[in-house]
């Protein structure tokens, strides 16, 4: 019998999102040069096949979700009614979004260690903030 899809796409999430937490953790633990792909995949509790079914690299999973805020800010704001100048349209876009940010703190820090952590995470943050 096959999952509904659904529920298949609510696993497919769950999945991917232990993976992004257990990278998250494990780089701001160890460092992300001295994390494996493999510890990753077992403190998510699937195989590291499995990881690579979400992701292509361990960079990927690291950077996995960096644009869905610029889509979603992108998509609240287009939302506002054109009567608003373009600074309302953002602060309404901003204080819409705002309680999600808030639930990310912990994850946004992990992010954070793990990119000081390594010399070519640091020159890929600085490249992508450039433009």
């Amino acid at each position: 019998m096959r999952a509904r899809p659904a529920a298949w796409s609510e696993h497919k999430a769950r999945v991917r999102q232990a993976l992004v937490d257990a990278a998250l953790e494990l780089f701001a633990e160890q460092g992300y040069e001295s994390t494996s792909t493999e510890q990753v995949a077992a403190r998510a509790g699937v195989s590291p096949r499995t990881f690579f079914r979400y992701f292509a690299t361990k960079e990927s999973v690291l950077f996995f979700g960096e644009d869905d805020y610029i889509r979603s800010f992108v998509g609240v704001y287009l939302a506002q009614p054109e009567s608003l100048s373009e600074f309302q349209a953002m602060r309404a876009a901003f204080v819409t979004l705002a309680p999600g940010v808030a639930r990310l703190r912990e994850r946004i820090r992990l992010y954070h260690v793990a990119v000081a952590s390594s010399f070519l995470l640091r020159g890929k943050e600085h490249d992508n903030q450039q433009g």
